[in-house]
């Protein structure tokens, strides 16, 4: 894709942070959040990417979610991925 592309979206409507919070709750099911909840200890990894889709007006969101518990052992590694409406402001869950 080309950035001129680019030039039609409202930048300061869209904030990582919310988007963030809502892939957490709204795509990580809970099951998977609470895993760390076994530990002492845990580190919690979130490894973000983002696409721009033109024809839909969304941004596709991609994560890797890891926990490692202890810092000796992963107890959950799982990629996620969800389509963030950039008008209606709504993320649903895509299939990779």
């Amino acid at each position: 894709m080309r950035n001129d592309n680019l030039n039609n979206i409202d930048y300061y409507s869209i904030i990582g942070d919310s988007i963030r919070e809502k892939f957490y709750y709204e795509i990580i099911p809970l099951k998977d959040r609470n895993k760390q909840n076994n530990c002492s200890s845990a580190i919690i990894d979130f490894d973000y990417t983002y696409r721009y889709v033109e024809k839909e007006n969304s941004i596709e969101v991609k994560c890797r979610y890891k926990v490692l518990c202890e810092f000796l052992f992963t107890i959950i590694k799982k990629d996620y991925a969800a389509i963030y409406d950039i008008e209606t402001k709504t993320i649903k869950k895509m299939d990779i």
